[in-house]
């Protein structure tokens, strides 16, 4: 009788838990036709009405006067969105307007001269080329 011995040798067989394998990952800019690439939306700004303080009113000749607030319903980085105050001709339309040199959120109009002056805000997203347009807040100034 025959006594046949077999000996099995593993070569290479790692004593330590095995690595993560490595995966190929999709480069999201190159559409290779099974990944979806989203179309960059540009974004126009929007005037947050409830939180912005743009009210009507009147003020005494050379009595201070509260700053009128814009605040926009931020979708991007609220830092870059550029203001700029104007003074309309009317309550109902913003056409020959002149600057105010504003070009903060917030503006305090004025009281040196008697009579209804009407201002408003455009807010713009320069990265989109968009922009949106306040209402026109009328300040009375009056004779105290």
């Amino acid at each position: 009788m025959a006594i046949l011995a077999v000996s099995l040798f593993f070569a290479g067989c790692p004593n330590e838990d095995p690595k993560t394998p490595v995966t190929e990952t999709e480069d999201p800019n190159i559409d290779d036709g099974d990944n979806v690439i989203p179309e960059e939306q540009a974004e126009t700004p929007e005037i947050d009405v409830n939180a912005s303080q743009l009210k009507d009113a009147e003020y005494e000749l050379d009595e201070p006067a509260v700053p009128l607030v814009v605040v926009p319903v931020s979708k991007a980085n609220s830092a870059s969105y550029t203001y700029e105050w104007w003074e309309a001709v009317s309550a109902d339309s913003t056409e020959s307007s002149a600057t105010t040199g504003v070009t903060t959120a917030d503006f305090t109009p004025p009281t040196g001269v008697e009579g209804d002056f009407y201002y408003y805000c455009v807010v713009e997203y320069p990265d989109a080329g968009t922009q949106a347009i306040s209402s026109i807040v009328t300040i009375s100034v009056v004779e105290p």
